[in-house]
C-alpha cells in the first residue's frame, strides 16, 4: 500500500521524503506461513496547479523527485525479507 502526500500546503516540511509505515517481513510460525505487506508513505512539495490555468505540470526538478522517492517506495513494496529491518 503506498500513500501519497505530493503537494506543497503552509506549514508543511519542503523536502521530499519516504516513510516506511510499517515493513514486509515474514510472519512467525510455520516456515513460507505469510508475509506482512509493507505500507509506504510519499512525501513531497509539488505546487499545485492554479484551478481554470493552464493544465498540471512538473518542472524537471520535480520530476526527477517524485521518481526518486517512488523507487524508494518500490524497493520497500518489492523486496521480500525474513526480517523487516533488512527490507
Amino acid at each position: 500500500c503506498v500513500y501519497m502526500d505530493l503537494y506543497a500546503r503552509p506549514h508543511k516540511f519542503h523536502n521530499a521524503a519516504h516513510y516506511a509505515i510499517q515493513c514486509g517481513c515474514e510472519l512467525p510460525g510455520e516456515e513460507g506461513g505469510g508475509y506482512q505487506l509493507p505500507t509506504v508513505m510519499l512525501a513531497c512539495s509539488v505546487v499545485r496547479p492554479q484551478r481554470g490555468g493552464s493544465p498540471p505540470s512538473l518542472s524537471v526538478s520535480a520530476a526527477e523527485t517524485v521518481f526518486h522517492e517512488f523507487g524508494h517506495a518500490l524497493h520497500s513494496l518489492l523486496s521480500r525479507t525474513r526480517y523487516q529491518h533488512l527490507s
